[in-house]
């Protein structure tokens, strides 16, 4: 017994230990055969394009294996026996391959358990990272720098770019990111990495074109991000007439590039020529361009001024008649610029303004209509007659030209951005959150939508997101109130009524009177007599300091809050006991426009909501026959003959 013991010495010290038991030798073999075997790993990996997370995970094992191994050479030490037998050498390899696998498989099951990660619908913090982790197939399409000699010829490269990018979005199992945010780029020294972790994109196009005479020269390439390696490239020198071909080669080979199977649609789609005269075509994206840029009405002016030319010369150019509709609904928001914080509902117009104004959506319409007949594919003039539609109150039709608009054109932001809210008016919260979401995940930069976004949650009760959205919205140049303003909803709705006063006046400085009687009366559930003759100078509509309906709800003034929205359409439209009449529309003076909105469902409304009155005004609207038609709402259910909202 004492030839196999070892016993240790008296004074023997923890270096001799380790030595003795052979903990260092089995430590350093440990590191060295580790070492090997994830170097190995990596290439092979590299070889068959294994998942990254495997790679991470060997890395996590080898770590986490190191005290184990140093462990195991400590107690064969003390036995006097530093091997390890054949079936213990199978049993730990078995079992750290086991747990990779695993680890592997449930990577993100075990993340979710221990971090918060967020899902699209919940962004990671931060105003630079809207997206979560980019998808295996997500695109950003940078735009084609302008090689001409003549700086002017940049909506033609603009044009280039924005054509591959709307192939591409028609591709199903590709994610494209929007010409909003993928052109915000334009001109900043900014590398890939970043670009595509703002935008969460896995592959960037990006490439120049040149134009001459009837000439033109298009370069493109298409970048592996996480890999910094280039997929495909190619150079076309071509006639002018020629630019449809090689947008739509390089859309193909895009998708060949990236291994995505395209269906006999897609394909036929990726082929179609917009038009035969390639002068229609510059005169239809010199339109679009003063569309993407408008500042004032004479954007649009010109705009229209260049569609014409373009059906001049092509009447059956279907996209120009849809542009054309577009620029035509346009105008009328457009024609009369803002003076004041007044909203539209909350003032009368001139019938003279009323008339124009009603000509040109009826003239935006038949634009639409005939795009349709010549191409009935195509989503815009969909988007169109959806927000017509809206405007008269035809739930049903606006239900059903936004989807298909969508179905048509499922990577367009404003389809998903204008179909959410209409969702969220007619008491579709959850519905109209995620519609708005899926517009934050195609154009993530665009402040308009991020501020839409801050505004969903605010509806739904995500809290987490409103701050981080409306400083995204601010951070990509939104200037109007909207964006400040939309935090204070979420204090006030939460009961921090200091906090919301705070930020409410810092994005209204110039109500600070109309917000600090607004507060009190929701702080003190009382509308005094000098608050409530302020309130009627209000429109009814919007924050504290802004309308009236917020404050009267927040207050519980519940006859007043019911009292403001019966006043906002008009008695004589509505529906009759035996259901004819209708649709609804605004008092008479103030022209078409919706009567839904989307303060009815905030949370602080709920006691106006359960009022008996409530429930006769949605259905004297129509409300309550679209919901039956299409589902019924979050917070409104059948009873009895009617419906009982909560």
């Amino acid at each position: 017994m004492a030839d196999t013991e070892r016993t240790e010495g008296p004074g023997e010290g923890l270096w001799s230990k380790l030595r003795r038991r052979n903990v260092v030798q089995w430590g350093l073999a440990y590191v060295a055969a580790g070492w090997g075997l994830l170097q190995g790993l990596g290439y092979v990996g590299s070889a068959f394009h294994w998942p990254d997370q495997l790679q991470r995970v060997a890395i996590l094992l080898f770590v986490v294996g190191l005290p184990i191994a140093l462990l195991i050479a400590w107690y064969h030490g003390d036995r006097g026996d530093q091997r390890v037998t054949a079936a213990e050498l199978t049993i730990i390899t078995l079992l750290l391959l086991l747990g990779g696998v695993l680890l592997w498989r449930y990577q993100r099951v075990i993340e979710t358990s221990f971090v918060a990660i967020p899902s699209p619908a919940q962004p990671r913090p931060g105003v630079d990272t809207p997206g979560a982790v980019a998808a295996d197939k997500s695109i950003a399409v940078l735009p084609f720098v302008n090689l001409s000699s003549d700086v002017e010829q940049e909506y033609f490269s603009d044009g280039v770019t924005e054509e591959i990018l709307n192939l591409l979005a028609d591709v199903e199992g590709l994610r494209v990111i929007s010409r909003t945010s993928s052109f915000s780029f334009r001109g900043e020294q900014v590398d890939l990495p970043t670009i595509a972790r703002k935008l969460a994109v896995a592959y960037v196009v990006e490439g120049s074109v040149r134009k001459a005479g009837d000439r033109v020269r298009v370069t493109a390439q298409l970048v592996d991000v996480a890999a910094d390696a280039q997929l495909w490239s190619q150079t076309y020198e071509r006639k002018l007439d020629d630019v449809f071909a090689i947008q739509s080669d390089v859309a193909e080979h895009i998708v060949r590039s990236l291994k995505i199977a395209m269906g006999a649609d897609e394909l036929a789609t990726l082929g179609r020529r917009p038009t035969r005269d390639i002068d229609a075509w510059q005169q239809f994206l010199q339109a679009r361009e003063h569309v993407r840029n408008r500042k004032s009405p004479a954007d649009l002016t010109e705009a229209l001024a260049h569609v014409d030319a373009a059906l001049a010369r092509d009447p059956g150019f279907a996209r120009a008649h849809s542009l054309r509709a577009v620029v035509l609904m346009l105008m009328p928001s457009w024609s009369r610029q803002a003076a004041s914080l007044e909203t539209e509902s909350s003032r009368s117009m001139a019938p003279g303004e009323l008339q124009s104004k009603e000509a040109q959506w009826v003239e935006a319409q038949a634009a639409a209509d005939r795009a349709l007949q010549l191409e009935p594919k195509l989503g815009e003039p969909y988007l169109v007659r959806a927000l017509y539609a809206q405007r008269q109150n035809r739930y049903g039709d606006a239900e059903r030209d936004f989807r298909n608009a969508i179905a048509r054109a499922p990577g367009n932001p404003d389809a998903h951005n204008w179909y959410g809210q209409f969702l969220l008016a007619a008491g579709y919260c959850a519905k109209g959150f995620a519609e708005v979401q899926r517009a934050a995940e195609i154009d993530p930069l665009s402040p308009l939508i991020s501020w839409a976004a801050a505004y969903a949650g605010l509806m739904v009760g995500r809290y987490d997101l409103i701050e981080q959205s409306s400083a995204r919205s601010r951070e990509n140049g939104w200037t109007g109130w909207q964006a400040t303003a939309i935090p204070g909803g979420a204090a006030l709705v939460r009961g921090d009524l200091d906090q919301a006063e705070r930020i409410m006046m810092q994005a209204l400085p110039q109500r600070e009177r109309e917000i600090r009687m607004s507060i009190a009366a929701v702080r003190h559930r009382k509308i005094d007599a000098p608050t409530r003759a302020m309130l009627a100078q209000l429109g009814p509509y919007g924050p504290p300091g802004l309308g009236r309906f917020a404050v009267e709800s927040q207050a519980g003034d519940v006859d007043a809050a019911l009292a403001t929205i019966a006043g906002t359409v008009d008695p004589d439209s509505l529906l009759a006991a035996d259901g004819s009449g209708g649709p609804a529309r605004p008092p008479r003076g103030e022209g078409p426009g919706t009567v839904l909105k989307a303060d009815w469902w905030f949370p602080p409304a709920a006691a106006m909501r359960r009022d008996p009155r409530f429930a006769r005004f949605v259905r004297d609207i129509g409300l309550v026959k679209f919901w039956r038609a299409n589902g019924w709402p979050d917070l409104c259910a059948p009873a009895d003959d009617g419906v009982q909202c909560r």
